[in-house]
């Protein structure tokens, strides 16, 4: 399952390749949808390549469920943060919202925290508690030769 917020801005390019290397055929997409290319990326390649070749701004959830259990809950933003995404977990229930009011005056005892831009955080349930692991996809690099001010 998963819930997207944003643009994919080259899901068409990840489209063609999906069907010029088979990874699925016309008939399992049913849109020209970013969300559902980004799926198809999820399903076939996984949360790492996805988030080398997927460009936009971008938030997601994907939650993945196996023999009716859940199995873990990943979450990711893009590089530069343009969408927001935060959580929360209190009483062993996974909250998640785009926007930091969705957290109601019931909630304010909870510690909300962000997914951070540039990365994926995994949530997985062992023994009844939540797991959090949390990566980078994304390090941009500053050339030494700049020193931080405006020049011509």
């Amino acid at each position: 399952h998963l819930v997207h917020n944003g643009e994919v801005y080259n899901h068409r390019e990840l489209r063609e390749r999906i069907l010029a290397e088979k990874w699925c055929s016309c008939a399992d997409f049913e849109t020209g949808s970013d969300s559902e290319v980004l799926l198809a990326c999820l399903a076939y390649k996984g949360v790492n390549w996805t988030l080398e070749h997927v460009r936009g701004m971008f938030a997601f959830v994907l939650v993945e469920i196996q023999r009716n259990s859940l199995v873990k809950i990943i979450m990711s933003r893009d590089p530069f943060g343009i969408k927001p995404l935060c959580y929360a977990i209190s009483q062993g229930n996974v909250i998640i919202s785009s926007e930091i009011s969705a957290f109601t005056e019931d909630m304010l005892c909870l510690a909300v925290s962000d997914v951070l831009p540039s990365r994926s955080m995994e949530l997985s349930l062992v023994a009844g508690e939540w797991v959090l692991r949390e990566k980078s996809y994304f390090d941009p690099i500053i050339s030494s030769s700049m020193s931080g001010e405006y020049g011509d």
